[in-house]
């Protein structure tokens, strides 16, 4: 491995969701991690609404359709609030500032999204 792939990997590893798509892990979502490292997400499907009820940190959130194009995003949303999006299919939960911190955070993802949702 070249040091540039190295230092590119250190700095942007790639992002990890963790797909919750039954009743229990929709209703946790993040609940269920205490907290997200700055390269973790929570996929909740399907999901048009989102709340950081009990949460200590922010979140950044993105509602997609079915065909997974963005329709709303929240950045930064803070402890005690809901966010909603009419007709998302997908909603990530993602650590807050993540959305500032990477210009390409639909194609990460979709590339997380793609390894979450591939049969195991």
């Amino acid at each position: 491995m070249s040091v540039n792939a190295h230092h590119d990997a250190a700095c942007h590893p790639h992002l990890t969701l963790y797909l919750a798509d039954r009743f229990f892990t929709r209703l946790f979502g993040v609940h269920r991690f205490g907290s997200l490292a700055a390269n973790q997400g929570v996929c909740l499907a399907p999901c048009q609404a989102v709340h950081t009820f009990g949460m200590r940190q922010r979140i950044d959130v993105v509602f997609l359709s079915r065909r997974r194009h963005v329709l709303r995003c929240y950045v930064q949303l803070p402890p005690y609030r809901l966010a909603y999006c009419k007709g998302a299919y997908y909603a990530v939960e993602l650590s807050g500032g993540y959305l500032h911190r990477h210009a390409d955070y639909l194609v990460r993802i979709n590339q997380a999204l793609d390894t979450a949702l591939s049969p195991q």
